[in-house]
């Protein structure tokens, strides 16, 4: 790749508007007139979700809560290898705005992506309520960029479980 070609991918890339909080996967949620996506930088990622796509398998999870999301075909990110549409959700509830119902109803949906994922041979790879919000009364679970290939659950992943979850819903009670 050339320099003006560089450049040139520099100059469209700071014309997308990031989102500041995403910042922690090998991915980027940003803006485009009223419609939100996510730029897959990870090859494997991106193969990952290119062939679950062609295999239907995300429906069921769409169904469950997970964010309904498909293939940005019309859109390029520079050095992306796939970029992803998300449904738009108007507002994002905060963690710290949710009561202990939505908790316990995040947790569950947690749960029940994670058996889903599983018998696909993925997983979650981590566990925290930030990856949630509420839209029509139901969690939805919005950080598709934290589904990988293994369906072996971390430690890690139990130990955000238990203190971003099990712990605030025990002291709810």
């Amino acid at each position: 790749m050339g320099t003006q070609e560089k450049l040139k991918n520099k100059m469209k890339e700071q014309m997308l508007k990031f989102e500041p909080q995403s910042i922690v996967d090998d991915a980027r949620v940003f803006y485009v007139g009223d419609k939100v996506y996510r730029a897959i930088y990870g090859k494997e990622q991106a193969n990952l979700f290119m062939r679950l796509f062609k295999q239907n398998k995300f429906e069921i999870l769409f169904q469950q809560g997970l964010i309904r999301t498909k293939i940005a075909e019309d859109m390029s990110v520079p050095n992306c290898s796939l970029v992803l549409e998300h449904e738009k959700i108007p507002f994002i509830i905060d963690p710290s705005e949710m009561t202990p119902q939505m908790f316990f109803k995040a947790a569950n949906l947690m749960v029940n992506l994670g058996r889903e994922l599983a018998t696909m041979g993925l997983k979650l790879k981590d566990a925290h309520p930030w990856n949630f919000t509420f839209f029509s009364f139901k969690p939805l679970f919005f950080d598709f960029s934290s589904i990988v290939n293994s369906n072996q659950v971390s430690e890690i992943w139990m130990n955000e479980f238990y203190t971003y979850f099990a712990v605030p819903l025990f002291l709810a009670k």
